[in-house]
């Protein structure tokens, strides 16, 4: 019995550490398109990754580091149309995960 409430402890600490290790936060983006790419669900639902060329500095230098940005659903057709030196404005979800980043399109603007 101590055994099994034990392990029940772990692994509630194990899922509430995975949890507070990816976040995520609504923002703007506006950045250069380095690709795009077409691609599938496990559900067969069409969906467009697009790599972006995202502005960081670390001590001081300034650099630019490769992101993907994830359309799904309504936004694929216009996802779709984007094309590699372009600049993607969107509103995203921003969300880390291992010190990567990632962002999910919300809307795509104008």
């Amino acid at each position: 019995m101590k055994k099994i409430i034990a392990t029940a402890l772990i692994a509630a600490n194990l899922i509430a550490f995975v949890v507070s290790i990816a976040t995520a936060s609504d923002s703007l983006i506006q950045a250069q398109v380095v690709s795009v790419h077409e691609s599938v669900t496990k559900n067969s639902q069409p969906y467009i990754r697009i790599i972006i060329n995202e502005r960081r500095t670390l001590n001081g230098v300034e650099y630019t580091a490769p992101v993907p940005a994830i359309a799904f659903g309504h936004l694929v057709p216009k996802a779709k149309t984007m094309k590699p030196g372009t600049t993607l404005k969107a509103i995203v979800t921003k969300s880390t995960l291992n010190g990567k980043t990632s962002y999910v399109i919300n809307a795509i603007l104008e």
